[in-house]
């Protein structure tokens, strides 16, 4: 009777992990860098991250050197738009994110007004 319970015990212990692998891979993730034109990281600058199909956005801020990152993102298309003052908008539409995947979206802001949009329409991974 006690193998009978260690072995049950063993398999829902596997059964369990099995499926909690399988269960985080279905997140996916976005990382990038905005620099200026020069090359430099601009810190502070606002981006969105926002899910087509549902309009659910989140809204982080570059770091120190430029880097910012949104994980833990259900698969589907997406649009990320970065904006700082005086440096152009850049807006990345379409952005394909499939499951277990991180993409990275490197930007370069240009100076201008807020106002002025770029707009970069993607269909696969940037």
């Amino acid at each position: 009777m006690k193998a009978v319970l260690s072995r049950l015990w063993l398999a829902v212990l596997i059964v369990g992990l099995a499926s909690s692998l399988g269960f985080a891979q279905t997140k996916s993730g976005l990382t990038g860098l905005v620099k200026d034109a020069n090359g430099g990281g601009i810190p502070g600058a606002s981006v969105v991250v926002k899910k087509v199909d549902t309009g659910v956005s989140t809204t982080v801020q570059t770091n120190g050197t430029g880097n910012w990152a949104v994980p833990q993102l259900d698969s589907g298309i997406y649009e990320v738009t970065i904006t700082l003052n005086s440096f152009k908008t850049m807006h990345y539409d379409k952005v394909d994110l499939t499951a277990g995947q991180s993409t990275n979206i490197n930007t370069v802001l240009e100076v201008g007004g807020v106002t002025d949009v770029i707009k970069v329409t993607a269909t696969t991974q940037l």
